[in-house]
Order: C-alpha cells, then structure tokens, then sequence
C-alpha cells in the first residue's frame, strides 16, 4: 500500500501544516497587529482555515483514488478504519 502512495502530495500536506502553525502563532503573537498594511502576505500564508480545506479535500482525494483504481470497495472501508483511531484521538484529547 505505500507503494501506491501519491508523493506529489506531501509537498502540499507540508505547506497546509506551516501554514496552520504560523495561523496558531500569529494568533498568539499577533505582529501583523502591529503594522497591518505591511504584512499582507501574513494573511496568505497564516490561513488557517484554507489549510484545512486543502487538508479536507486532499484526505478526499487520498482515500478515493485507491477506490476509482481498483473499483474495490473494500480498501475505502480499510482505509478509512485505519485514520479513525489516528483522528478521534485528538478529538478526545
């Protein structure tokens, strides 16, 4: 199954989650508080919220290539079990 894993899709999981770290620090540390008009890239590259709709599409198309591939139900049901535990953990959490 690692195989078939998409490696042109790390490079886009790798800029959502920076940029949802520099989302919770600018959130904490608020710089562009200071100068508004000169950090407008901030706004770009601090979007929190379109990170996650990249993380929520990119998790679409992930689990449903393997499905429009093969035309095997089972491995969408495989692999949406095997995120269940790694998601709802830090929901409980």
């Amino acid at each position: 199954m690692e195989r078939d894993r998409k490696l042109f899709l790390d490079g886009v999981r790798g800029w959502a989650a920076l940029m949802v770290v520099f989302y919770h620090v600018l959130h904490c540390f608020p710089v562009a508080a200071l100068a508004p008009d000169r950090y407008r890239l901030l706004d770009f590259v601090s979007n929190g919220p379109l990170a996650v709709y990249i993380f929520f599409v990119l998790s679409g198309f992930v689990l449903s290539t393997a499905f429009f591939e093969t035309g095997d139900r089972r491995l969408v049901v495989s692999a949406a079990l095997r995120r269940y535990p790694r998601l709802t953990i830090p929901v409980f959490a």
